[in-house]
């Protein structure tokens, strides 16, 4: 793998898009927070196709995965980095939250940028099917570390008012 190619695809795909999001919201502030919706709801639905058509056209690279090796070591990685994250995040509930949750989502986006452009679509498949079993992780994850933060703010302010 040539590490320049790497930069150089999340260098053009994302570094540059972002600077000139910057650039403009710095500089434009008013314009950059009107077209920001429509911006924001181009970017979701090119995922959301992306995603669609990499399923549906890699299928049955998808079901050849199934009970490899591979999807298991996604599972422990993906525990592995919500658990470190969330120890990892401090002393406040909600930012161990936030960071187990953000560390174990990983950039999916950033991680098909590198898969396309430099790998074949074995690589591609792999990371949609992580993803998806991510989303199956995390969602429950994220249910349930919502429920503590319920419950410890609940439990502050009644002894605040005692």
């Amino acid at each position: 793998v040539n590490p320049w190619e790497i930069a150089r695809s999340l260098i053009v795909m994302m570094l540059i898009p972002l600077a000139i999001g910057v650039f403009i919201n710095a500089r434009y502030e008013e314009a950059a927070a009107k077209i920001q919706p429509t911006f924001g709801m181009a970017s979701n639905i090119a995922l959301l196709a992306l995603m669609v058509l990499g399923l549906v056209l890699n299928f049955s690279n998808m079901i050849a995965l199934v009970g490899t090796l591979g999807i298991l070591a996604g599972i422990i990685f993906i525990l592995i980095s919500l658990v470190l994250g969330y120890l990892l995040g401090g002393s406040e509930g909600g930012i161990r939250s936030v960071l187990g949750l953000g560390t174990a989502q990983r950039n999916i986006a950033a991680a098909l940028v590198v898969a396309a452009q430099n790998f074949d679509s074995n690589v591609i498949t792999y990371l949609m099917v992580i993803a998806l079993i991510g989303l199956v992780i995390l969602m429950p994850a994220a249910g349930e570390l919502g429920k503590r933060m319920k419950t410890e703010a609940g439990g502050e302010e009644a002894s605040a008012a005692a």
